[in-house]
């Protein structure tokens, strides 16, 4: 799983609707984008046609199982008409209102690594993780077209190994340039030769080139 950070590229990150404070978080909305493949920059076509100012998720969770943080927890989304303020709102990019279609496993898997984190950081209840259509006056919206049931019992037995920092990294791009080694960039981006070279699928960690673009971790993100 990859954390990108687009929270500076989202639109209207900078000038949004509405703001909050962290401690008004108080649910978690699960939503599907009801498209068969989808990105941010594609929802956002469709948000701003809708004449919004910002977009409706915190965070997007890709098919691959990479996630994507559109916006930092202050800025409320438009993920469910009345019940913005106090909820933080998570996509899966799929149509699960087809008849025998569900995530794949490994954007389950982030799902649940998400929903955890994140009930950890703002003090939610496993009862309080709703889909779309179980909030009061969207109960006939088919999103987020899963059984949130059986997401809630899940989450009351999930248990997974990470490695440090996964659930918080966030990455941005590095151009190598000459005479750099991945040693030195571990030491300058304050992580290990092994972390950069799992983050990049790099066999050797002796070989990188100038001008190579490198995943490297920013900092934390809570």
């Amino acid at each position: 799983m990859k954390i990108i950070d687009a929270t500076r590229k989202s639109m209207g990150w900078s000038n949004p609707f509405q703001t909050r404070k962290k401690h008004q978080i108080r649910k978690i909305g699960i939503h599907h984008s009801a498209t068969v493949t989808g990105s941010r920059e594609a929802f956002e076509n469709h948000w701003r046609r809708k004449g919004w100012r910002n977009g409706g998720y915190s965070e997007i969770i890709h098919q691959n199982g990479d996630v994507e943080i559109c916006y930092v927890p202050t800025t409320v989304t438009n993920g469910v008409g009345g019940h913005n303020t106090p909820t933080y709102n998570i996509c899966l990019v799929g149509n699960f209102r087809k008849k025998g279609a569900q995530p794949s496993t490994i954007q389950m898997e982030s799902l649940l690594k998400r929903i955890r984190f994140n009930m950890d950081r703002f003090n939610v209840a496993p009862k309080k993780v709703k889909g779309h259509n179980e909030f009061l006056g969207h109960q006939f919206n088919i999103c987020p077209g899963m059984n949130m049931r059986r997401v809630r019992r899940e989450l009351e037995v999930f248990e997974y190994v990470t490695t440090p920092n996964e659930l918080t990294m966030i990455t941005k791009n590095h151009v190598v340039e000459r005479g750099e080694t991945l040693s030195g960039i571990a030491v300058q981006y304050r992580v290990t030769v092994m972390e950069l070279q799992r983050l990049n699928h790099l066999l050797n960690p002796d070989f990188i080139k100038a001008g190579q673009i490198l995943q490297v971790p920013v900092h934390s993100f809570r």
